[in-house]
């Protein structure tokens, strides 16, 4: 929702991290231009936000978690890149996607 969408952003605003942040173009239209200019104003140097990455981003040295909705696709190459995720499910399989990763004991 828009809401948890700038909930996300100020949070990254208010961090001393670098980040990638991957955001669909329709997810980021959501949010209003001044919430999303004041974003980048605040951000810029420390980040990069972009609409799709590749899988191999996982796998980057840098990289300490992945913060994910849950997808079967997203849980598959977060688990074989070896990276720890947070996670934050929407709708349809994603709950069951967590629950399932959790119990097998792929969990931090």
């Amino acid at each position: 929702s828009e809401r948890q969408l700038e909930q996300v952003a100020r949070g990254l605003e208010g961090c001393s991290f670098q980040f990638l942040w991957v955001i669909r173009n329709e997810s980021v239209q959501t949010v209003s231009a001044d919430v999303r200019n004041a974003f980048t104003e605040k951000v810029i140097g420390r980040s990069l936000v972009i609409p799709s990455a590749p899988a191999r981003v996982l796998k980057h040295p840098s990289l300490g978690a992945f913060v994910t909705h849950c997808g079967w696709n997203s849980q598959q190459m977060s688990i074989c890149a070896g990276v720890p995720t947070i996670c934050q499910s929407c709708f349809a399989e994603q709950k069951a996607n967590v629950k399932y990763v959790v119990e097998v004991g792929v969990k931090l």
